[in-house]
């Protein structure tokens, strides 16, 4: 009896509306402390970012016929996919820069942009989860674990597209289950599907990485739309036609004009790139002389790696690498000048235990979990992705030589979901126990875990990892990281 009582208390209190506000709370602080204590430029291609958003404050056009001078280090930004996010926040620097020419000033404004887009992408993960049946208390237990993560949080403080693209992608599969749950109950919502397929248009031009999540909940809907009507495929027709004509005159062509031109913008990159270049994202080479490529750092890398002796591992050796490297690189610290200290051991070792045995649970639990059609749909999203993403790794490996360009935040957009099925493989194992093991178990496991996260989880490893070099020069900045790392270094285990 004590055992479920104190479980009903962690549940409610886990589940609450309170809680997720202390886990927004927990982001915001830490990834503000990164913003204004980190040096620029931070090491997830901070330069190559704030860069080319002001080669893009310079025109109105988000078109770059010719590449200015001096932008040789970014590759080729002429007929690159991935440039809409520089584009559009080439308009607050510009803004910004109306008011002052202090470089720092414009970079920790453009942090905080970037700051604000993550959080609203936590609470459409929320909403996601929340709509995807998996209850309150597991949905702010995998953001919790999420925001914990060192690299989410310090992904988070760049100026990265990622960022934007882990809101889109949140708002998307949103979306998506919304068109779900109303094709099941006889009624297609063309309002859905019309602003699904332009934040996918759209979405591929902020980073090409994007196209499988394009292509998996695209076919997704449209196929499940099918399925549902393949006995009655006039019904199909005549829910898209009503619930077109139902919306309002103003947003139903708005919407039409919306999505044409997205279609034009998608088609005017990746069209054109595989007509002329045959090649939806075309190597630098292709467009670029070969001297120019070179200052291009993973051109150049790539370039150098190729005159070397290929690796001799088998496809399972470098696997093994791969997961293992990914892993490493949402745990490890990183300073501006690609300097890394390896993971805080608790929260890494625990990372690897849940990952590896939610995971197997997951799987021992798929009927039960295939019986919600949201969790089927979330599945077969992550499955697309992480095939492609495995195979685009894999064949650069064979063609270079050597393991590059394996990073944990290829995954940051879709990791609240991949940490959901493996809690919701552990849940759904645990709740196979008797009671009188269940409810205790489940509370031990919870606390455990937490605090095991947090010895080394979130902004602390930052801190503990860090010294005055990786700061802003400024005196303030050096002594609130000493005197946080002294609060810190006898109460964590590093």
């Amino acid at each position: 009896m004590v055992g479920q009582n104190l479980y009903i208390k962690i549940r409610k209190i886990v589940g609450s509306e309170l809680f997720f506000f202390s886990i927004l709370g927990v982001f915001l602080f830490s990834a503000l402390w990164i913003v204004f204590t980190a040096r620029y430029p931070m090491a997830f291609d901070e330069n190559y970012h704030y860069g080319i958003i002001k080669v893009y404050s310079h025109q109105i056009s988000p078109f770059i016929a010719h590449a200015p001078s001096g932008t040789e280090s970014f590759g080729d930004i002429t007929r690159y996919p991935s440039y809409l996010f520089h584009y559009l926040m080439s308009f607050p620097y510009r803004l910004i820069s109306l008011f002052t020419d202090f470089d720092q000033t414009k970079i920790i404004a453009l942090r905080l942009i970037n700051v604000g887009l993550f959080m609203v992408g936590l609470v459409y993960f929320r909403k996601l989860l929340l709509l995807s049946r998996a209850g309150k208390a597991l949905t702010n237990i995998t953001l919790l674990f999420f925001v914990l993560i060192p690299n989410v949080i310090f992904l988070a403080a760049h100026i990265n597209y990622d960022n934007l693209l882990v809101l889109v992608t949140a708002l998307v599969l949103y979306l998506c289950l919304k068109f779900i749950y109303a094709a099941k109950k006889g009624k297609y919502e063309t309002g859905l599907f019309v602003w699904i397929t332009i934040l996918n248009l759209l979405t591929s031009l902020v980073i090409y990485t994007y196209l499988p999540i394009f292509f998996a909940t695209q076919m997704f809907v449209i196929g499940y739309a099918l399925f549902l009507s393949r006995k009655r495929p006039k019904a199909l027709t005549k829910s898209l036609a009503a619930t077109f004509r139902a919306q309002k005159p103003v947003a139903r062509w708005v919407g039409v004009a919306i999505l044409v031109l997205s279609l034009g913008l998608f088609a005017e990159r990746y069209g054109i790139n595989q007509i002329k270049y045959s090649n939806l994202i075309p190597d630098c080479g292709q467009i670029l002389p070969q001297s120019s490529c070179m200052q291009y750092g993973p051109w150049g890398r790539d370039f150098k790696l190729v005159q070397t002796a290929p690796s001799t591992w088998s496809d399972g050796r470098y696997f093994f690498q791969w997961a293992g490297q990914t892993m490493y690189e949402l745990f490890f610290t990183i300073n501006y000048n690609y300097a890394n200290k390896g993971p805080l051991p608790l929260p890494f070792v625990t990372a690897w235990v849940v990952t590896v045995s939610g995971f197997v649970l997951a799987i021992f639990n798929w009927r039960k979990i295939k019986e919600n059609v949201a969790f089927v749909f979330l599945a077969v999203v992550i499955v697309v992705f992480g095939i492609s993403l495995w195979f685009n790794n894999l064949n650069r490996f064979h063609r270079v030589g050597a393991p590059v360009a394996i990073h944990g935040r290829y995954w940051v957009q879709l990791l609240p979901v991949v940490m959901f099925f493996g809690l919701l493989g552990i849940k759904l194992t645990v709740d196979r126990l008797p009671n009188h093991i269940r409810y205790p178990f489940a509370s031990s496991l919870l606390i455990a875990a937490t605090i095991l996260f947090l010895q080394g989880g979130g902004i602390s490893s930052y801190i503990l990892s860090s010294d005055s070099s990786w700061y802003w020069p400024d005196q303030n900045v050096t002594s609130a990281n000493n005197s946080a790392r002294k609060l810190l270094e006898p109460v964590v285990i590093h």
